[in-house]
């Protein structure tokens, strides 16, 4: 792709990106705070300065900060260190009452392991080289909430 096809391609997701309606709240899990700040770094340059975004190393405090309110998205990275992968993470994710979707990223997805992850729920799964603005875009409104549309009027 030319420099000029991914401009115009990043302004139309944009564009969409304006029209919907978004995720107010995104927790990121990453034992890597650079790999964590970065990313959402590019969530708030795309979804704006008034997304809450939680950033935590583990799953553990989860159960406090999701007490009042959980979040519309999970990134989860693939290998938490040596506490496990996203393969055990995710039903545990899903035990504290998270129902929404879950982005697995991995420094060394491959796609076999990507296919593994989605077969087991995951809404998508990312090499961490591979997100950029466009990708983000992209997958944002993949994932974005459906709205209904408004009742058509009746007419007399």
């Amino acid at each position: 792709m030319n420099s000029r096809n991914y401009l115009e391609q990043r302004s139309l997701l944009a564009k969409q990106l304006a029209e919907q309606r978004l995720f107010a709240r995104i927790t990121i899990i990453d034992d890597r705070t650079l790999d964590a700040d970065v990313l959402a770094g590019l969530l708030r340059r795309i979804l704006g300065r008034e997304i809450e975004i939680e950033t935590t190393k583990s799953l553990l405090p989860l159960h406090t900060s999701w007490a009042s309110a959980r979040p519309d998205l999970v990134f989860l990275d693939d290998r938490l260190g040596h506490l496990g992968s996203a393969t055990t993470h995710m039903p545990a994710i899903r035990k504290l009452g998270f129902a929404g979707p879950i982005v697995i990223v991995s420094g060394l997805m491959m796609r076999p392991r990507r296919a593994e992850l989605i077969a087991q729920g995951a809404a998508d799964a990312l090499h961490k080289d591979d997100i950029d603005a466009l990708v983000m875009m992209d997958l944002l409104l993949r994932l974005a909430p459906q709205t209904e549309p408004p009742p058509a009027k009746k007419r007399n």
